[in-house]
C-alpha cells in the first residue's frame, strides 16, 4: 500500500490541534511531548479516515511554520459533506478567508488560511463534468488537455 501524508509544522502545534479538532472533526491519535519544554515533536490526527501528522516548529532542524502574511506554497484539499457549515465554523474559530464559498466547476467550495498559516481547500464535491462541459465552463482560462 501506498499512502501520502501531509506533515505540517506550526508555531503552536498545541493550538493547531485543537483548531482541527473543532473546525474539522479532526480526532487526535498520538502525541509526542517533549519532556520540560512542552512542545509537539509529533503528533497524528485522522480527518475523515485520512492521517495528518503535524509538529511545532523546529528552526534549528529546518522544521518552519508558515510566517505570517506571507503564504505558503502548499494547500491541502478536505471535501467535506457541507461545506458551508465547515467553512462557517473554522471562520469563527479563527480561519482568515481567502476566497469565499462560490459555485464552480461542478462543485462548491472556498479557500481559507488556518490560524497556524495553512491553507485550505474545503470543497462539497458536486457532479462531476466531462472535459466539454469543464472546458466550457472555464472558457478560454486555460486548456484541457
Amino acid at each position: 500500500m501506498t499512502d501520502l501524508i501531509p506533515y505540517l509544522a506550526a508555531r503552536d502545534a498545541a493550538a493547531a490541534i485543537a483548531f482541527y479538532v473543532d473546525a474539522f472533526g479532526a480526532t487526535e491519535v498520538a502525541r509526542w511531548t517533549e519532556p520540560g519544554t512542552g512542545k509537539i515533536g509529533h503528533a497524528e490526527l485522522e480527518i475523515g479516515g485520512r492521517r495528518m501528522f503535524l509538529a511545532d516548529e523546529w528552526p534549528e532542524g529546518g522544521v518552519l511554520a508558515p510566517q505570517d502574511g506571507a503564504g505558503t506554497p502548499v494547500s491541502l484539499v478536505l471535501d467535506v459533506d457541507d461545506v458551508d457549515a465547515v467553512f462557517t465554523r473554522a471562520v469563527e474559530l479563527g480561519a482568515r478567508v481567502e476566497r469565499p464559498v462560490t459555485d464552480a466547476h461542478g462543485d462548491r467550495g472556498g479557500w481559507l488560511f488556518d490560524p497556524a498559516g495553512h491553507r485550505w481547500s474545503i470543497v462539497t464535491s458536486g457532479r462531476e463534468l466531462n472535459r466539454a462541459e469543464l472546458q466550457e465552463q472555464i472558457g478560454t482560462a486555460y486548456e484541457i488537455t
